[in-house]
């Protein structure tokens, strides 16, 4: 009898214990979610200077110059570094990131970037879009040819493309020369 006393006290406490972890769970879960948000227009702008900065150029590199410099000055964190390419990453603790690819030629040169965002939400999406076309349009000529291309003097351009899939939001964003 004693044994059966000691048994049932044993599956009591282990039940009671897998039902504070299953609360545990739960909570990290709902924080987790919490966490995902809708970028308004003032999160929009800190965002995109954030991934582009505040010039026409992709983060302050100029097309042309030696991809050693982009590695040397670059402050995100580097991904890959790739024959035709050199990557780096830009994440933020509300699960966005941007890819920003910093395109070579075969002497060593800038000639490209390409930057991919993405977010959380569709709504996230627009509200970038908007920003990034009001931060092109501020600062670059539109390209008559595309609405959503801006050209780069003297011999550059950038466009701009939303992307809303059901796994994939974001923008995509390619500079070349």
């Amino acid at each position: 009898m004693e044994r059966l006393s000691s048994l049932l006290i044993l599956i009591l406490a282990l039940s009671g214990c897998s039902q504070n972890q299953q609360e545990d769970l739960a909570t990290e879960e709902s924080e987790e979610i919490a966490e995902v948000t809708v970028l308004g227009d003032i999160e929009s702008q800190a965002f995109l200077t954030e991934v582009i900065g505040n010039e026409a150029t992709a983060r302050g590199f100029k097309f042309g110059i030696p991809i050693d410099s982009v590695l040397s000055n670059e402050s995100l964190e580097l991904f890959e570094d790739r024959p035709s390419h050199v990557g780096f990453v830009y994440e933020r603790n509300t699960f966005e990131s941007a890819d920003i690819l910093y395109l070579r030629d075969s002497q060593n040169k800038l000639v490209g970037v390409d930057i991919d965002i993405y977010l959380n939400t569709p709504q996230s999406v627009d509200a970038l879009f908007a920003t990034a076309k009001n931060h092109y349009n501020s600062l670059l000529e539109k390209s008559p040819m595309d609405t959503l291309t801006w050209l780069i003097k003297p011999s550059g351009y950038v466009k701009l493309k939303q992307v809303k899939k059901e796994l994939d939001n974001g923008l995509e964003i390619k500079y070349r020369q």
